[in-house]
């Protein structure tokens, strides 16, 4: 399979071996073999040159960059390319607590070791191989299917359910609210935030003043009854499935 991988580090000397390190990963893995590795001296180049166009599914980012900062770079690549796996470079850990937010893949801690640098490949390739998961839903032409992982959110729209998609497409689908509560329960990143709305997790930046932002720009209120549990859950799932690599 073809895939595009990117490395933006303004230190030459990082930036080659990660790149040649990459490289040389990729072309001894027969299933990633077709993959290509491109290397940036900064954030706003690798934006230039095909970041915002989606050309790339793996981009590696120093967090701590001259100009745009690895941090800034990300969020314009998540809005542009909101499925785009980002794996955060940095000395310190504790740089990692600023970057939460954007929903990093992993992190790789300079100095890092073939082994560290072989098992976070082994993952990204995972996902980006894996079968894509599909749900199907009523609409008035028939049925479809969506990507599970594409929906961003699902809100109670009249006698149906608008499910906001993460190219920013919408589509209206006759389900109920409890019809699609049951249907979405079969993924742990669906969370119910409010009556009517159910968001995808993996599509949230973070929580902040009673709503919950998204990729997309888009914001839902959460449910003021229980909220802290709705916090607690999210937050859970954050750490669960988004820190486990530092």
């Amino acid at each position: 399979m073809s895939f595009r991988f990117a490395v933006a580090d303004d230190c030459v000397q990082d930036r080659v071996r990660l790149q040649n390190d990459l490289s040389a990963w990729l072309r001894n893995h027969e299933s990633m073999s077709d993959t290509g590795c491109e290397a940036f001296s900064s954030g706003m180049e690798l934006l230039q040159n095909g970041g915002m166009s989606g050309r790339f599914s793996a981009v590696f980012l120093d967090i701590c960059m001259d100009g745009l900062s690895g941090i800034e770079t990300a969020y314009r690549l998540r809005a542009a390319q909101p499925d785009c796996l980002i794996v955060f470079i940095t000395s310190e850990k504790s740089y990692a607590l600023d970057a939460f937010p954007l929903h990093p893949f992993d992190y790789l801690v300079k100095p890092y070791s073939k082994e560290r640098l072989s098992f976070l490949m082994a993952d990204i390739t995972r996902v980006l191989t894996r079968s894509v998961e599909e749900a199907e839903f009523r609409v008035a032409y028939g049925t479809i299917r969506l990507p599970v992982s594409g929906i961003v959110s699902a809100v109670s729209s009249g006698h149906g359910m608008n499910i906001l998609l993460s190219d920013g497409k919408a589509v209206t689908v006759l389900t109920s609210f409890s019809e699609m509560q049951t249907k979405l329960s079969a993924w742990p990143c669906f969370l119910t935030v409010n009556r009517g709305i159910i968001v995808n997790m993996d599509h949230a930046l973070r929580i902040n003043n009673g709503s919950i932002m998204m990729t997309g720009q888009v914001s839902y209120p959460l449910r003021v009854r229980n909220q802290n549990e709705l916090i607690r859950q999210f937050t859970q799932y954050q750490i669960k499935h988004r820190m486990g690599g530092i």
